[in-house]
């Protein structure tokens, strides 16, 4: 072979080589836009899902605030103390629910980072005893604290944890009949090479949110967790508890009370 074919033949052999490079490089490049279209559409989904299920639990406590105002003008006057009970509930899950709006919104953007710090869980829940049980109460409601005894810190945000447990009795107390009992229950917990602090509300109106999770124990995931009565609050819940390094379950047995428990670190210690 001559000087002039080898070059020939060592050009063709960098050009198919390119060539193939590039078809390779446009492969990779239209596979990456694939799946980039997919999240595009799944995240389109559940934008209007979360839409949607966020204008429903808006308009219920919308609705009943009207029908109770217009009681309030033409209804018994012996009942007006009832009508402002309800009225004064029904503001509060008005106000809770767009608190949790405008957190969703500060979560997506980065604005609301997590203050991390060790916090004595048992401790911040006796400075929420008062409100929670307040909400149980204007259902008719019970709440019984099983507070395990000398737990260790664990790492949170305290106002951010504070907002969880408000949505998670306020969505229990949504869920639960009249005259039903709720547990709130703190623990510690070894799981694989983890040490963590549960918390757990049990109830037997909460096996409404098993339906978001699938049979068993299973991790509460944003999308699944969006839907009509108290779901948005259960969103809220979860998407923090996942800034906060834990992770949030449910366990609905078949014949026994509904479990909904929130899992965050232990501190570790210096």
């Amino acid at each position: 072979m001559t000087g002039n074919a080898r070059e020939r033949a060592q050009a063709m052999d960098t050009l198919e080589q390119r060539v193939v490079e590039r078809t390779a490089e446009l492969s990779r490049r239209e596979a990456e836009l694939q799946v980039a279209h997919t999240r595009l559409a799944d995240l389109e989904r559940l934008k209007s899902q979360f839409l949607a299920n966020a204008s429903h639990e808006l308009r219920t406590p919308l609705t009943n605030v009207k029908a109770y105002l217009d009681l309030l003008e033409r209804g018994r006057p012996e009942k007006r103390e009832r009508y402002m009970t309800v009225l004064k509930r029904e503001a509060d899950l008005l106000h809770l629910l767009v608190e949790n709006l405008l957190n969703v919104a500060e979560l997506d953007f980065g604005r609301a980072q997590p203050r991390l710090v060790q916090v004595d869980v048992n401790q911040l829940l006796e400075t929420l005893r008062g409100t929670c049980d307040l909400l149980v109460a204007d259902r008719s409601l019970r709440l019984q604290w099983v507070l395990a005894p000398d737990l260790p810190l664990l790492i949170a945000d305290v106002r951010m944890l504070r907002q969880v447990i408000t949505n998670l009795v306020s969505f229990a107390t949504d869920q639960s009949a009249s005259g039903a009992t709720l547990t709130l229950q703190t623990q510690r917990r070894q799981e694989g090479a983890g040490d963590w602090i549960a918390l757990s509300l049990t109830g037997p109106g909460l096996s409404t949110a098993q339906a978001m999770t699938g049979r068993g124990a299973a991790e509460v995931n944003r999308s699944q967790a969006i839907m009509p009565g108290g779901g948005l609050r259960l969103a809220i819940c979860q998407e923090i508890v996942g800034r906060l390094g834990g992770r949030m379950t449910t366990i609905s047995p078949p014949d026994g009370a509904s479990s909904l428990t929130i899992w965050l670190p232990v501190a570790r210690e210096e």
